[in-house]
């Protein structure tokens, strides 16, 4: 886990995966009178900040890197992308009202964990409507830039992250640089996630590939060589990150060098800036030699109303909240 919480390999999944048996592992350790210590408190804390971000203000998880069903608890209550048990007992666990927000209610597996007095604390803030704050999660790569909507949660996820945990990356994806939209707790801007592990060899590549995250491709080339079934060689390099976040606005910008590796080598840079009013404006640049055909990929929900405009962009419309 790297010190700001994030788990390495990249993969939200994972992430709480892992946090399933911390949480258990504090609780016991506290019950016993030793203790953790201090600093693997602190970073137990920041992983279940990390996973409160990821959860967000509705009731599911992106699905970055890997995602499948594995948990580290004897009864898991929701499906793999719904992380409200889990911040429900980081809420429980380190005294967070805040995190709690994100829950909708005191969970089963927190009160399996805490006992029956977690019920009873305050619930001012349960099922408030949260307001996301810009956020850096520098050493695990993710930017969270706010949509500022005053009448619901509205965010985007700026993916900055390496490849995965090495020497192999067995569970991250080519996804350098991609983005994730959610407004009214609901991803209008989704990461589609894994597909299958064992299934299918060519749905397992492609779900992957970067082609199936919003970003760009060069050449039909992922940013890096897919191996095997988990493995990845030829990693991409984050390079040139900086977050900014202002009172009227937030900007976080970085780039890889995935597609140096090319024959005609280039580099990919790209910038996002909210604006407010949830809205923000991506812009990419790619720097280089020779020709090249670049693909820019963005995925919704199929269910969701999507619609070629006039000119070169597509209008989307959230079915449940109506916002476009």
């Amino acid at each position: 886990t790297h010190p700001d919480g994030v788990n390495k390999e990249q993969s939200s999944s994972y992430h709480r995966f892992v946090l399933d048996f911390f949480s258990q592992l504090i609780v016991l350790k506290r019950k016993s009178g030793s203790g953790v210590g201090a600093q693997q408190e602190l970073l137990i804390e920041r992983m279940f900040e990390y996973a409160s971000m990821l959860q967000g203000g509705g009731n599911e998880s992106p699905q970055i890197g890997d995602s499948d069903d594995a948990r580290g608890i004897p009864f898991p209550e929701f499906g793999h992308v719904d992380f409200s048990d889990l911040v429900s007992t980081g809420a429980g666990i380190f005294g967070r009202d805040e995190l709690r927000s994100r829950a909708p209610e005191i969970r089963a597996q927190s009160v399996w964990l805490l006992g029956p007095a977690i019920a009873d604390r305050d619930r001012s803030s349960e099922g408030r409507i949260e307001h996301p704050e810009p956020t850096y999660f520098e050493a695990g790569g993710m930017m969270r830039l706010p949509g500022l909507l005053p009448e619901c949660s509205a965010d985007l996820l700026f993916d900055v992250g390496d490849l995965g945990l090495w020497p192999n990356a067995a569970h991250g994806h080519a996804d350098a640089l991609s983005v994730v939209v959610r407004v009214a707790g609901r991803a209008m801007l989704i990461d589609p996630g894994t597909g299958t592990y064992f299934g299918s060899p060519a749905a397992r590549d492609a779900f992957r590939k970067t082609a199936s995250h919003n970003t760009i491709t060069v050449d039909g080339f992922d940013q890096a060589d897919i191996f095997d079934t988990f493995k990845w060689v030829n990693p991409f390099r984050i390079v040139g990150e900086n977050f900014f976040a202002g009172k009227r606005y937030t900007y976080g910008v970085a780039g890889h060098n995935g597609y140096r590796r090319l024959r005609n080598p280039v580099s990919h840079y790209r910038s996002v800036v909210s604006t407010g009013r949830g809205e923000w404006a991506i812009y990419d640049i790619v720097t280089g030699v020779g020709e090249h055909r670049l693909e820019l990929n963005y995925h919704f929900r199929p269910e969701d109303n999507v619609h070629r405009t006039a000119d070169t962009g597509v209008s989307v419309v959230d079915p449940q909240s109506g916002y476009r």
